[in-house]
């Protein structure tokens, strides 16, 4: 039986579970010291692969519930973070990344967090670019998001391996086979 190529690759995606994480492209230097933030930090790390992507079946060793009132507790840090400082862009960036995983996990309310803490910064800064683009890409803008990762893609930034994973799942889903196997080749070539 031959399985279809999108099959494949989600396939594929789902065995490039990585070690480094969205997380890791956050700076904690550059986050405000505050001991809540430095902990949200610390607390989701382990757990933010998790909730890359939305799950029908969940299928990791931390339970969904677990990860969703971690990143619902983090969230709210942050947002409170945020408004103590405002002129924080790694603040920014680290907030609505965790309001897009959180999105993945079922929190609806999570959603415009997402949207309007990325947009802004998107145009300034390849991550949030990249996070706003997924969040785009899980929420039924997968053309919009797909659009924005190959303005990212053309940008001068060497981007990680975690880009090029969420990129191919994006193409993936947008029926862009090409540029799939092309983001899991370098997903590759960057290895572990």
């Amino acid at each position: 039986m031959k399985c279809p190529p999108r099959f494949l690759a989600l396939l594929f995606l789902q065995s490039l579970v990585s070690a480094y994480a969205q997380i890791r492209q956050i700076d904690p230097v550059k986050l405000p010291q505050d001991p809540a933030v430095q902990q949200t930090y610390t607390d989701l790390l382990p757990i933010d692969q998790f909730a890359r992507a939305y799950e029908q079946s969940w299928r990791f060793p931390v339970p969904k519930l677990e990860v969703a009132s971690r990143l619902q507790r983090g969230l709210d840090t942050l947002v409170a973070a945020q408004k103590k400082n405002p002129g924080n862009a790694e603040l920014q960036i680290f907030a609505g990344l965790v309001a897009h995983l959180a999105y993945n996990v079922d929190i609806e309310s999570a959603y415009d967090p997402a949207m309007k803490l990325l947009e802004p910064l998107a145009g300034r800064d390849f991550r949030a670019a990249w996070f706003f683009a997924m969040q785009r890409c899980q929420s039924n803008d997968t053309v919009g998001g797909m659009q924005l990762l190959l303005k990212v893609e053309a940008s001068s930034e060497k981007l990680p391996r975690d880009f090029w994973q969420d990129y191919a799942n994006c193409s993936s889903v947008t029926n862009m086979p090409v540029h799939t196997v092309r983001a899991y080749d370098n997903a590759r070539l960057l290895g572990d």
